[in-house]
């Protein structure tokens, strides 16, 4: 298991502080992906009282509808995340794409 709480604890400091905070991969556009959604669907949890059950299924949504896989769309010329079905078993649970938006290659 990963241990990810960090990330979170992170985002809220950098947030409490108003400072800033970069969160990028390597290409930004598969993890950056994962983990901005996520944060996305927190801050409507903290902000606007959005229930915490509602959460990754708020991030799930905007991983398969948003902006994030329209980056993917545009980079790769393909709207899905470069996450094959096994790479997606080793994400953490909170950062794991939807399987509609998932690579259909298997490495």
């Amino acid at each position: 298991a990963k241990e990810v709480e960090i990330l979170h604890l992170a985002e809220q400091l950098a947030r409490g502080m108003d400072s800033g905070r970069v969160t990028m991969c390597k290409s930004a556009k598969d993890r950056t992906g994962m983990s901005v959604t996520l944060e996305q669907a927190r801050l409507l949890e903290t902000e606007h009282g959005m229930p915490e059950d509602l959460v990754l299924h708020a991030a799930n949504a905007m991983r398969v509808h948003g902006v994030r896989i329209e980056n993917a769309r545009k980079n790769v010329g393909s709207a899905k995340f470069a996450f094959n079905k096994l790479q997606r078993t080793f994400l953490p649970k909170d950062y794991q794409p939807p399987a509609a938006v998932l690579s259909s290659v298997e490495s």
